[in-house]
C-alpha cells in the first residue's frame, strides 16, 4: 500500500511558532525565524489569523508576499488546504488573492474556492472607508471588499524581496515593477529619474571636454 502523505498539519501552530514561521519564509515580523517553515500551512495559519482573528498588519504583508512570491506556492495544495477551512472569509480572501494573480493559472481553482456574498475585510467601517477613499482596485469584482487604507496596501519594506539575478518565472516579473533606489552624488534618486539626471561629476567632466576642444 503506498504511502500518502497527511494534507493539513493536526494542530495549528502557537503565536510564537507562527510569527518563526513567517520570518522563515520572508515576512519581517521580527524575531528569528523557523529553519524549514512549510510555506502553505505557514500561508493559511497566519490568514486565519488575520481575517477571523483581526491581524490586519499580517494580512497586509501576506498580500505582499504572495504577489512578490507566488511562484514559489505549491498551488495544488494551498487550494486544497483553503478548501478544508470552515471560515467563509478565509476562503473568501484566498479566492480575491489567487483573482488579484489571475494570470497565473495555477490558482484559477483557488478562484472559484468561494462563491458566496462579498466579504468585508474590516468588521466595522468598510461602508464609511470605501465612500470616503474607494475600493482596493486589486480585490475590485472579488468576494472581499477592501478599502483603499494603509492597512490594507502591502508594504513592501515588510517582506524579504529577492534580487533581479535570483527571482524566476513568475517571481522575475513581479519583480520587475520593483524600482531600486540609487545614490547619485549624496542624494537619492529613482532609477528611472538618474537616467535623465546624469552625476554632478559626469556632468562636470563633460563641462571641461568641452572647454579643451
Amino acid at each position: 500500500m503506498a504511502h500518502r502523505r497527511a494534507l493539513a498539519p493536526v494542530r495549528a501552530p502557537s503565536a510564537d511558532d507562527l510569527t518563526a514561521d513567517l520570518v522563515g519564509i520572508g515576512i519581517l515580523v521580527g524575531g528569528e525565524g523557523s529553519r524549514d517553515p512549510n510555506i502553505e500551512d505557514t500561508l493559511v495559519f497566519a490568514s486565519v489569523g488575520g481575517m477571523d482573528h483581526g491581524d490586519l498588519r499580517v494580512l497586509s504583508t501576506l498580500v505582499t508576499w504572495f504577489g512578490v512570491h507566488l511562484g514559489r506556492v505549491n498551488a495544488d495544495r494551498l487550494t486544497r488546504l483553503v478548501a478544508l477551512q470552515e471560515s467563509r472569509r478565509v476562503r473568501a480572501f484566498w479566492s480575491a488573492l489567487a483573482h488579484w494573480r489571475r494570470a497565473d493559472r495555477r490558482f484559477a481553482r483557488l478562484g472559484r474556492g468561494y462563491r458566496g456574498p462579498r466579504v468585508d475585510l474590516l468588521p466595522i467601517g468598510t461602508d464609511f472607508q470605501v465612500e470616503r477613499h474607494g475600493e482596493d482596485a486589486r480585490f475590485a469584482r472579488t468576494g472581499l471588499r477592501v478599502p483603499r487604507t494603509r492597512y490594507a496596501t502591502g508594504r513592501l519594506t515588510s517582506c524579504h524581496l529577492p534580487s533581479l539575478q535570483e527571482a524566476t518565472g513568475p517571481m522575475a516579473g513581479a519583480l520587475s515593477s520593483v524600482r531600486p533606489i540609487e545614490r547619485t552624488c549624496g542624494r537619492r534618486w529613482s532609477r528611472s529619474r538618474a537616467c535623465r539626471l546624469r552625476p554632478w561629476r559626469e556632468r562636470r567632466t563633460g563641462r571641461s571636454q568641452r572647454r579643451g576642444r
